[in-house]
């Protein structure tokens, strides 16, 4: 997700972190400004 981000010139203002909620998350500004929290469970192994 990333490196997809970079390639598109999408700022990442907070990096890919596993969250002790459960899910990995970053967030990433929009060019308008707002910011945005994308975030996927960590599956259970």
């Amino acid at each position: 997700m990333v490196e997809l981000c970079k390639k598109h010139a999408i700022d990442v203002v907070f990096p890919l972190t596993e969250m002790p909620w459960n899910v990995t998350e970053m967030h990433i500004r929009h060019p308008d400004g707002h910011v945005f929290r994308v975030s996927k469970a960590i599956e259970n192994q």
